[in-house]
């Protein structure tokens, strides 16, 4: 990694990171100003990533998670609601591919996550790398809410999960029965 006075900056490219934080610690003033609204920031942000090559491929979409205001304790940083009690804003984003949500290995559910300061400043970047040879599954089945899966079995009342325990010594017809 690299540290100067001002910032900070590693990359690990076997676990495919980038993390950059700006030193406000010992920099306060890089803070100091008023916080743009949330809407110009996810697309000030949204264009930094593209302008920078950080979008991942094309087949999958970068969606923004969260965006919310937070107060600085540096090195922790709480969320709160009001802009006039913020110090930064945070952006999370995540990974989809047709609207489902690409589970990240590792401890790292967020794909990219920025906190911004007055006039754009970027305070902390934490990148989490998606590889390019992603191939999306051709055939999956979608994950079920308890209320979808509830309702499918009202719906179909030839499943039961019940019926076989009453069975001693089920055979491949009890089974057809089910279906």
């Amino acid at each position: 990694g690299w540290v100067t006075e001002e910032n900070s900056l590693s990359i690990n490219l076997r676990r495919g990171e980038i993390n950059y934080s700006l030193n406000i610690l010992e920099h306060p003033e890089f803070i100091e100003g008023e916080l743009p609204l949330h809407s110009e920031v996810e697309e000030k942000v949204k264009s930094f990533i593209e302008e920078n090559e950080f979008s991942p491929p094309e087949e999958v979409e970068l969606k923004t998670k969260n965006i919310f205001y937070v107060k600085n304790y540096f090195p922790y940083f709480d969320r709160v609601d009001k802009r006039e009690e913020a110090d930064l804003i945070q952006v999370d984003f995540e990974y989809q591919v047709n609207g489902n949500k690409i589970i990240t290995t590792g401890d790292y559910p967020l794909v990219i996550s920025i906190i911004i300061g007055p006039e754009f400043k970027i305070v902390i970047f934490n990148y989490y790398f998606l590889s390019n040879k992603i191939e999306p599954l051709k055939d999956f089945y979608p994950l079920k809410t308890k209320d979808e899966i509830l309702k499918d079995i009202k719906v179909n009342p030839k499943i039961s999960y019940l019926s076989l325990n009453e069975v001693d010594n089920p055979t491949p017809e009890d089974y057809n029965q089910l279906i």
